[in-house]
């Protein structure tokens, strides 16, 4: 939203000059977010007001004429050569200077002016028109007359045209909850309580409109959209030219100057945040009479909107209704037949409130956005709607002081606003910030934001206005933000709480942390997917799409359920990196979601890693976790035959990790071909995958890792092959070979081999084990006792080592 900070500043007697920097800051800190301050009067200089004393036809060019121009005592009397159309003697013009900026015919960048000759005769800048100055639309070749403003010649433009103003941009976003900022008068009403200045809020007089005469016959069939509908009828009008002041503040809010009944309804929504509509009574009424029909739209009807944008509209859009034709949908746009034109005399006002969400699901249905909907949207204050119909008119009798008031104001407000109040005891007030306020300054905060206040000793009570009470502030904490912000975030002290404790899953951050750092130190990439899978998803793992969760309203059709594996997303960014990359090994950290006999599904936080590698994949995930388990310390976990593993997974090649024996940490193994299949991952090697339960990981109770010097005795190390059946498992094998002695340090698999010298049922498996002694360095004969008992320990298990009987 773009508006003048001067119009903000003229509601509060706040006169310190403030910079760019400062008024972004000021706003920033304790209202809402400025993105940009814009310098009004930088764009004016070397600009004056000039008086044109006579004018010749230029000797060379019929559509040039010569101008002898007054541009004040300091600067003197100059020849300008212009090619404007209405040039008169005695006409107050706008001169660009040599050194100003202009936009040559109001088009393309901006262009710096030099003295200069035009066709042979000397010309001291340029006579101006609207465009070229970023002052509005021209016609034609006009030049722009200033005649009315009455100013002495030499006046800088930018003080001419109150353009030593500063224009704020400020972002929409931050005023989503406060409909009463979206508006000069709201926005004051900050400024004066950040800077502590007094708040001059505006306070139109009454026109006193006739108890009888001409009325709006209004029938409402939603009355649950239409929260408050005045109408006033409005005669002896005259369409023109606004007043410059006014064109002048819309051209600061981006908005482009009409004529004076459209530019004062957006007048009045920027001064006081009240959208409005003016109707030409000719076009509304029927025989002299004016009836009015708000309903819902008829089905397969069309309506033609301003700016001849045809639109089809549905049965949940809300409508204005004038002889059985829609003219206006309400709270978005008019009609094309329903605005004002050049001969209108005579209008009919309208001033409502309606009901946020529905205005705001028509808009999105129509994908149509105005001013008057980002104001509607916000649910508005119902109090505001006859206060902004006194300012409409007095800001149109300047223009048209003859203006009459043709009845009263017709006003239908079932739901009329009730005040509440709200308790805020100042211990918690205190104890929310942090620190003791003084309570009066709390309540000079609240007082000048409006709020009425009654002190009561160790609390206040607090009753809203109407324009805060649209669901912005509704409990204690509303109160104790208010406060807050306008005594600036940035001067609350940061300090230790006495009794301060960590938070309840601080130690699954901790565990998320190291699980993150170490997978990516070892070379694997991190995906980050959504929570959400389709049944196609679902088919391919083998699981039951019935005991998934659906979603109610799914982003889109391949976003329907909630996940219970990682793996699906999972295997998707693996075939998309394989377009690019030969091994691919990913790990994520999220959520599935399970669903439970309970009110809430249950969820859990997982770790998935997959590995899609040339290499034997399920070694390297084996490797890899039990590189985890390491790192993390966690003491008790033990591998296992999956006997009845997941059904995405291969039925002989997977494994399962248990904590204490009943825990089920993890699954591992190799996904299952029909589902590696499904993500046109077949000419793949199998894909190894594993998923950890990271939210039960945390719980555990990590061992505290123990640290010992190093050992620098040497180390012998011996390769053991071994032949035992193959259902005899590598962890019986190692459990049995490091009971054989105390000097053996490690085991590590090297190599598992199936062949024709290995009898049928059988299978040979490599180790290397290293022997270690922290008193003695090792001689053959201790590497000879400890083989001896690993060979003589393997019988128990059935197993063999070639060459030794």
């Amino acid at each position: 939203m773009l508006i003048s900070y001067n119009w903000i500043k003229s509601f509060t007697d706040y006169k310190e000059k403030l910079s760019s920097f400062e008024i972004r800051n000021k706003f920033s800190w304790h209202s809402c977010e400025i993105d940009e301050v814009i310098s009004q009067e930088e764009a004016f200089e070397n600009m004056v007001v000039g008086q044109i004393l006579s004018l010749k036809k230029h000797p060379d060019a019929d559509s040039l004429q010569i101008c002898e121009v007054d541009l004040g005592k300091d600067i003197g009397t100059h020849q300008i050569v212009c090619g404007g159309s209405n040039l008169s003697e005695k006409m107050l013009v706008a001169v660009a200077m040599p050194g100003s900026k202009v936009r040559w015919h109001g088009e393309g960048e901006l262009v710096e002016l030099k003295k200069t000759k035009i066709r042979g005769q000397e010309s001291f800048g340029m006579i101006c028109a609207s465009d070229e100055i970023s002052m509005g639309e021209s016609q034609g070749k006009e030049i722009m007359d200033i005649s009315n403003l009455k100013i002495k010649t030499g006046t800088s433009l930018s003080q001419a045209f109150n353009k030593n103003d500063f224009v704020l941009d400020i972002d929409n976003k931050t005023l989503t909850n406060r409909p009463d900022l979206w508006c000069a008068e709201g926005l004051a009403r900050e400024l004066a309580t950040i800077t502590k200045s007094k708040f001059n809020k505006l306070d139109p007089k009454d026109p006193k409109a006739p108890k009888y005469g001409e009325t709006v016959e209004l029938k409402i069939e939603n009355p649950e959209f239409v929260k408050r509908f005045q109408t006033l009828i409005i005669e002896n009008l005259e369409v023109k030219e606004s007043p410059i002041e006014i064109q002048n503040l819309l051209n600061k809010s981006g908005l482009t100057p009409k004529n004076n009944i459209v530019d004062a309804t957006n007048y009045v929504m920027y001064e006081l945040g009240q959208p409005m509509h003016a109707y030409d009574f000719q076009e509304v009424q029927e025989n002299g009479k004016v009836n009015f029909l708000i309903k819902k739209a008829n089905k397969d009807e069309s309506l033609v909107l301003l700016g001849d944008q045809e639109i089809h509209l549905t049965e949940n859009d809300n409508v204005l209704y004038v002889k059985n034709s829609p003219q206006i949908l309400l709270g978005i746009k008019g009609g094309l037949h329903s605005g004002v034109s050049e001969k209108t005399n005579k209008i009919v006002l309208e001033s409502a409130v309606f009901d946020g969400i529905m205005t705001r699901k028509s808009s999105q249905t129509h994908h149509i956005r105005t001013d008057s909907l980002a104001r509607y949207e916000k649910n508005l204050d119902p109090e505001n709607t006859e206060r902004a119909i006194f300012r409409f008119i007095e800001i149109l009798k300047i223009s048209c002081p003859n203006l009459k008031l043709s009845g009263p104001i017709t006003d239908i407000y079932n739901n009329k606003f009730q005040a509440s109040k709200i308790k805020l005891d100042l211990d918690k007030l205190n104890s929310y910030l942090g620190f003791e306020i003084d309570k009066n300054s709390a309540i000079s905060i609240l007082e000048t934001m409006e709020f009425q206040i009654e002190d009561k000793k160790d609390h206040l009570i607090a009753t809203p206005p109407s324009f805060r009470s649209t669901g912005d502030i509704e409990i204690y904490q509303d109160l104790i933000e208010e406060v807050a912000r306008h005594f600036g975030y940035h001067n609350l002290k940061s300090q230790i709480k006495q009794h301060s404790k960590p938070g309840s899953n601080l130690n699954q951050r901790i565990v998320e942390h190291k699980v993150r750092d170490l997978l990516a130190n070892i070379g694997l990439n991190e995906v980050i997917n959504y929570n959400f899978i389709n049944e196609e998803d679902i088919n391919a793992t083998f699981l039951n799409v019935d005991n998934h969760l659906k979603l109610l309203n799914n982003l889109n059709s391949e976003h329907t359920h909630m996940r219970q594996t990682l793996l699906s997303n999972m295997l998707k960014n693996s075939e998309l990196n394989h377009k690019n990359f030969k091994d691919i090994q990913l790990f994520e950290i999220g959520r599935t979601h399970i669903k439970s006999n309970e009110y809430f599904p249950i969820e859990e936080l997982k770790l998935g890693i997959l590995v899609s590698t040339k290499q034997d994949n399920f070694f390297t995930l084996k490797g890899i976790v039990e590189r985890l388990i390491q790192d993390l310390n966690l003491k008790g976990t033990k591998f296992e035959v999956n006997k009845t593993p997941s059904p995405y997974f291969h039925p002989n090649k997977s494994a399962q990790i248990k904590y204490q024996g009943k825990h089920l940490l993890a699954e591992l193994g190799i996904i299952h071909p029909s589902t590696q299949k499904h993500y046109d991952l077949e000419n793949q090697s199998p894909i190894a995958y594993a998923e950890i339960n990271l939210g039960m990981l945390h719980k555990l109770n990590l061992a505290i890792r123990k640290f010992s010097p190093i050992n620098n005795l040497p180390k012998l190390e011996f390769d053991l092959s071994i032949d035992v059946q193959d259902s005899i498992f590598n962890d019986e094998i190692i459990k049995v070979l490091k009971k054989s002695s105390n000097l053996i340090q490690d085991i590590n698999f090297v190599d598992l081999y199936k062949g024709d010298n290995i009898g049928e049922g059988f299978k040979s498996m490599t180790y290397k084990i290293s022997l270690q002694s922290k008193d003695k360095t090792l001689d053959s004969k201790d590497l000879e006792d400890v083989q001896n008992k690993c060979y003589e320990n393997l019988k128990s298990i059935g197993g063999s080592v070639r060459g030794v009987k």
